[in-house]
């Protein structure tokens, strides 16, 4: 039986910092799940089961993280779709292809998370490539 999940904010810090990989890598620190994603301060889900179907999709053994499709709408006016991110399957070198998952549909299994390290925030903006890749 799968429990339904309900989101909050368990923890708000609200300080000068060093950028946005900073920023990640301060929230992952203080992550104290078994599953562990970022979602930025104007992303949302789609759906309220949205984290049921990652634990689903997380629960095997040999499964450490997952991704999914994302949508990219505009609030400044009539939320009309702006781009539509499609996710793939998992290629080993896929980054060097130019394609890379974004940051609010990845899901890690916290073992993977401590075993890939943070953001390093010394490479600049090549630290999503790094991560996502």
């Amino acid at each position: 039986m799968i429990e339904s999940t309900q989101t909050q904010i368990a923890h708000l810090v609200s300080e000068p910092g060093g950028g946005i990989y900073d920023a990640m890598n301060k929230g992952l620190q203080m992550a104290t799940g078994y599953v562990v994603g970022l979602l930025n301060a104007d992303d949302v889900s789609v759906h309220d089961r949205f984290l049921v179907q990652v634990k689903l999709t997380l629960q095997p053994e040999n499964i450490d993280s997952c991704h999914a499709d994302l949508v990219y709408l505009d609030q400044n006016s009539d939320n009309s779709l702006l781009r539509y991110w499609r996710s793939n399957d998992y290629d080993k070198g896929s980054a060097r292809l130019d394609w890379m998952s974004p940051h609010p549909i990845i899901y890690l299994k916290k073992p993977s998370l401590v075993r890939i390290g943070l953001y390093r925030v010394d490479i600049g903006p090549q630290a999503d490539l790094e991560y996502c890749a």
